[in-house]
């Protein structure tokens, strides 16, 4: 997460099948979404071994130093509210001798702020939404007109904004839910303030007509982080996070309900920090360019997952993942995960393999039977396209976007050759392979080459991915091959 400032709230906070122990503590949340609750308890004796879980003391309980659920009652945005942490360990515990205070620091992998679970109850919502930097510029949505006006009587020209409210948009995805992306509006007023502003926040909503388990919101949340992450070419880390479920309604009376906010917290697997607002010409596709196409595209991104799940999150993390790679790293990350995709989504055979099984048969046959063994592990993936022949054919339908002055062979051979030499460290290869500046175009080069496919992939035609290979500036970087700009 990347929130605007840290979160620390003073509570109590007990396990949830021993409500007699309630512990003092503090609950921090750092602005990356980290959580962390530092408890103190007094021992009137020693501790002893206890045959249950014992918060605040883990090497006196026979239990494992986990907890699986730890709820409490915190002190949150002017008001107490209950609290739920989820999958929490020990990072440091200390006891203090004679005086029996024990001192504990427990890190929890989700914070629930808002509802408070038992320990047998199932964690459920119906709807979790979020928002993220750079989204209400990727949707290009803010609607104003501003007129200029005479006053009656002034000389001074006045002016009147007009702003429309967009319009919810709804996409039904093939797993049963929704994705819906709203709006909400603010217009912050102060007395004797010399401007009048319109705020509009943009957010998106993944929801389902049934209870489904807080881990399947997050797997489908991943999803659509990531496809994010590809659109609009940045690491989208959420600055809200928000869940809602129907077994927690506020009633207002009159018949009037609502489901209570329940907001989640937990540390991003992607890197926080950003360059700024990015802008919609520097993003890879805008949702303005792939507005009559996105409810396929989000659908095949999410039906590919299970399939193309390596690459997706190979790709995500190698570009904006919490650790920058190297260039080396990332030349390999690139190669690993075109290798894979070209595994997946073209034919694995050289020859027939009944062709080719027919021939591994008759050259064993003829071999002595001590060597047989030997050769045939030899030739078990010898049917597979070399690397070489992947990359050709990954190439060959967008050959033409990319700017190269020599020929495609001679670029494949050197990717192929520095791919073999990062790999295995040859010193024959050593001369043949790319280095220093060379090696951040090929890297930017396979890059290029993967998204791509990866927009083919989610199902956007071929003139629109000419038309941004054309127009966005990053993309037409990442084509140009080295020596050729």
């Amino acid at each position: 997460m990347n929130l605007p400032n840290p979160i620390e709230c003073s509570g109590y906070f007990w396990h949830p099948s021993d409500h007699k122990t309630r512990l003092p503590g503090i609950l921090r949340i750092s602005k990356s979404g980290y959580c962390e609750l530092q408890l103190i308890k007094l021992f009137e004796q020693a501790p002893l071994q206890l045959g249950a879980p014992t918060l605040g003391a883990p090497i006196h309980s026979d239990y494992s130093f986990d907890h699986n659920r730890i709820v409490g009652i915190i002190k949150f945005d002017k008001s107490s509210q209950p609290v739920t942490l989820l999958n929490c360990f020990y990072s440091t515990y200390d006891l203090s001798a004679p005086l029996g205070i024990s001192t504990s620091i427990i890190v929890t992998n989700t914070a629930l702020i808002g509802v408070m679970y038992e320990h047998d109850k199932a964690i459920s919502l119906s709807e979790y939404r979020f928002s993220f930097s750079g989204l209400d510029e990727w949707l290009q949505s803010f609607d104003s007109k501003i007129t200029r006006e005479s006053v009656e009587g002034r000389e001074i020209p006045g002016a009147l904004i007009q702003y429309v409210p967009p319009e919810v948009k709804s996409y039904r995805l093939s797993n049963g839910m929704r994705v819906e992306i709203n709006f909400d509006l603010s217009i912050p007023m102060r007395v004797g303030s010399a401007e009048s502003k319109i705020v509009q926040k943009s957010f998106i909503s993944i929801k389902s007509d049934t209870l489904l388990p807080l881990d399947a919101f997050f797997s489908m949340t991943w999803k659509l982080q990531t496809f994010a992450c590809l659109c609009i070419d940045a690491s989208v880390v959420f600055d809200s996070s928000v869940g809602y479920s129907t077994d927690f309604v506020l009633d207002f009376g009159e018949s009037q309900t609502s489901e209570k906010p329940i907001h989640i917290y937990y540390k991003s697997a992607l890197r926080t920090e950003t360059e700024g607002v990015v802008s919609p010409y520097d993003m890879l596709i805008t949702f303005r360019d792939m507005e009559s196409q996105f409810e396929n595209a989000i659908n095949c991104w999410i039906d590919q997952y299970e399939e193309c799940e390596s690459i997706f999150d190979l790709y995500a993390y190698t570009r904006w993942g919490t650790r920058t790679p190297s260039n080396e790293d990332a030349f390999l990350s690139f190669s690993q995960s075109l290798e894979s995709l070209h595994r997946v989504k073209f034919p694995n055979s050289t020859i027939p393999d009944e062709e080719y099984e027919n021939l591994v048969g008759s050259m064993l046959n003829v071999l002595p039977e001590d060597r047989r063994e030997f050769f045939e592990g030899k030739l078990k993936f010898g049917n597979e396209p070399s690397f070489a022949n992947r990359i050709r054919e990954l190439l060959e339908p967008f050959e033409k976007l990319f700017v190269m002055k020599e020929t495609p062979k001679r670029f494949i051979r050197r990717i192929v050759d520095t791919r073999n030499f990062y790999t295995h460290f040859t010193k024959e290869l050593r001369s043949k392979s790319a280095s220093g500046a060379e090696l951040v175009y090929l890297k930017r080069n396979l890059e290029a080459l993967l998204q791509l496919h990866l927009l083919r992939l989610i199902g956007i035609d071929s003139g629109t991915i000419e038309m941004i290979s054309k127009e966005n500036h990053r993309l037409r970087q990442k084509l140009i091959v080295s020596g050729s700009g």
